[in-house]
């Protein structure tokens, strides 16, 4: 038992010398035009002066796993990445109770990098160890197909309502890869998110007052979001290159 240990640990410091990962974050809007029209039929009994619309933009986090093709500067960096978009507001009644509203994305996506400029560059890398003035070296086109898990929640005084849906997304972006070593890579990006049939079920009784019915198609969107942001990227490889 006890070889069996070492070895599993000599394994997995091998893994780690020679992985490659990365952390990327950044800022975006839900962009829920649907949800955002059952909430404005519902604009009445928000306290006075208060826009819930549109709905709270919101962060995300990813981590990626890193790796290339061999003779094109074609790489790979499959991601999970969390995004959270949240609104609180006190119902209009003198109790201070507050009603909240939440939406998260988890999302697993194939993001796939073609260096256009680039592409059939040398550097086996997402650094530069051959240091490049030249800005073209990093450019990069980023297409990301994947799907997400969307839960949400509404919350009020007497219950949370939970509502869940698996969707399939597409992304594409544009990026430059800034080699600060050989370990560690900066890459700021922007990349635009499609989400297709994202689904809030039974949001729309949330808000319904009597003799004002809102429409079940509300529940549905096709959801745009556009994400701003950055990415660490980290080589942990003994290697010189």
């Amino acid at each position: 038992m006890k070889k069996l240990s070492l070895f599993i640990a000599c394994l997995f410091s091998m893994q780690i010398v020679s992985a490659q990962f990365g952390f990327s974050a950044g800022y975006k809007p839900i962009n829920a035009k649907n949800w955002e029209k059952i909430l404005e039929t519902n604009q009445a009994n928000f306290p006075v002066g208060y826009n819930p619309v549109p709905l709270a933009n919101g962060v995300q986090v990813g981590i990626d796993y890193w790796f290339r093709l061999k003779n094109y500067r074609v790489e790979f960096l499959p991601e999970l990445s969390y995004s959270r978009f949240k609104r609180v507001w006190q119902i209009e009644d003198g109790t201070g109770v507050e009603e909240q509203i939440n939406s998260n994305f988890l999302g697993l996506h194939f993001n796939t990098n073609l260096y256009i400029f680039d592409f059939k560059g040398d550097c086996n890398c997402p650094t530069f160890g051959k240091q490049d003035s030249d800005m073209k070296k990093g450019f990069f086109i980023q297409i990301a197909p994947g799907v997400d898990y969307v839960f949400n929640s509404f919350k009020d005084a007497e219950e949370t309502r939970i509502a869940n849906d698996f969707v399939p997304s597409i992304g594409i972006g544009v990026g430059v890869d800034f080699g600060l070593s050989n370990l560690l890579t900066i890459t700021p990006m922007v990349k635009i998110h499609q989400y297709f049939g994202v689904e809030w079920d039974g949001l729309n009784t949330y808000f319904e007052t009597p003799g004002q019915s809102i429409p079940n198609e509300f529940n549905k969107n096709n959801i745009t979001q556009i994400f701003a942001g950055f990415r660490i990227g980290l080589r942990f490889d003994s290697q010189n290159y």
